[in-house]
């Protein structure tokens, strides 16, 4: 079978997938990969494709793995199994470990996943303080980026409130509306004051 898992470089994006992929996995793999950002600020994101199967009894016997960090003893930020493919996850730090486990029997597509350094958007960001404007998302009215985090602040004088008109709304789909699944890829929040 061929080899899989490695140490890997988060300067250029890249993909990692079972072997084989989309094609069934073979049985007892143990993968481990290590990503790692060349600058200890940095993070990195995952962003897996939707087209993800893996044998679901439990997480037991064939799993994904991520840990926040270089190694299995950091933080466990994800243990994904079945068709449903994780959210994107994000780093606190500058590694990530991936550990892909199958046993002898029941195997299915797998994953495959795209690996970046996260851009927080900073450039995104602004601060409003005209009695009224325009506030639009990056690139509009073109798709927004992926990974961005924009922060929009809007100060007005105490005496005075501020609203609101949605003039065009349209952010990604969840593929399982109500309970959980609300917003789990791109949202919009607002907030009364500023965020605590």
């Amino acid at each position: 079978s061929e080899p899989c898992g490695g140490f890997l470089d988060a300067s250029d994006a890249g993909y990692i997938t079972t072997p084989g992929y989309p094609l069934e996995y073979p049985p007892h793999q143990n993968c481990r990969w290590v990503i790692t950002a060349p600058e200890p600020s940095q993070r990195i994101v995952l962003n897996f494709n939707p087209h993800f199967e893996i044998e679901k009894l439990d997480c037991r016997y064939d799993y994904i793995e991520i840990h926040d960090g270089n190694s299995e003893t950091a933080d466990l930020l994800g243990k994904h199994c079945s068709n449903i493919a994780p959210a994107p996850i994000i780093s606190s730090g500058p590694s990530l470990h991936i550990k892909f486990v199958s046993d002898y029997a029941h195997q299915g597509a797998g994953f495959s996943l795209r690996y970046e350094i996260f851009k927080t958007g900073s450039d995104c960001s602004r601060n409003f303080t005209s009695p009224s404007g325009l506030i639009e998302s990056p690139g509009f009215p073109d798709k927004y980026p992926h990974n961005l985090e924009c922060s929009f602040i809007i100060v007005v004088p105490a005496s005075m409130d501020v609203t609101l008109t949605f003039l065009t709304f349209d952010l990604e789909n969840d593929p399982l509306p109500g309970g959980e699944g609300d917003c789990k890829y791109d949202w919009l929040e607002v907030w009364d004051g500023l965020p605590g």
